[in-house]
């Protein structure tokens, strides 16, 4: 009996110890990656470009940083490349070009219907000496295409025209093209299924 009560007693006092050097152990197998900047502008950090520094393992380490010139060319860097990149066991040293960052002079909405603009939310001043960000022209482009494919127009296309940059200034003209109209003539039903009219209109 006291042979099973010492046994508990060392496992209580172990428990502990433990779970007190657990998070130690768990961070010592986390991944790093430093970013060592080149060309004209060297005054970004990791933090203010919000790139991801800590990883759970070397490859997701590497394939984040195949991502990176994607990543960079949506917030305005599309000059931004991974020059080199140094692997470790245990850190990744990164050298990267941003090049400068590009800024929308305006997008041109002059032959788009304002109900359109309206009923998507299209703001203009998110394409007036902004960072250029496509990631955001691409979120104001599905709304457009969804609102046409709501209302009947599946093959709606949506594009940026006449795009000219000049001294990493970038402007263009939005141009829709809402293409047929389609109607439903009829539905047929196979089967027991039962569907309520009001779904249907």
């Amino acid at each position: 009996m006291k042979t099973r009560r010492k046994y508990l007693f060392e496992v209580l006092l172990i428990v502990p110890f433990i779970l007190l050097f657990t998070p130690v152990i768990f961070s010592q197998k986390k991944y790093s990656v430093t970013y060592i900047f080149s060309g004209k502008d060297t005054s970004y950090n990791a933090e203010q470009l919000n790139l991801t520094t800590s990883f759970s393992a070397k490859e997701m380490a590497n394939s984040y940083i195949a991502t990176i010139p994607e990543t960079l060319l949506s917030k305005g860097f599309p000059a931004a490349s991974v020059d080199s990149v140094n692997f470790d066991s245990t850190h990744a040293s990164v050298n990267l070009y941003i090049g400068a960052p590009y800024k929308w002079v305006e997008i041109n909405t002059d032959s788009i219907d304002e109900k359109l603009l309206q009923n998507t939310g299209w703001n203009e001043r998110q394409f007036k000496n902004k960072p250029v960000n496509f990631s955001r022209l691409q979120q104001q482009e599905e709304r457009i295409l969804n609102y046409y494919g709501s209302i009947g127009y599946p093959f709606a296309a949506v594009s940026l025209d006449n795009v000219e940059i000049k001294d990493s200034k970038v402007k263009g003209s939005l141009s829709v093209k809402k293409g047929p109209l389609y109607h439903i003539d009829s539905i047929r039903i196979y089967g027991k299924a039962k569907i309520k009219n009001q779904f249907l209109q």
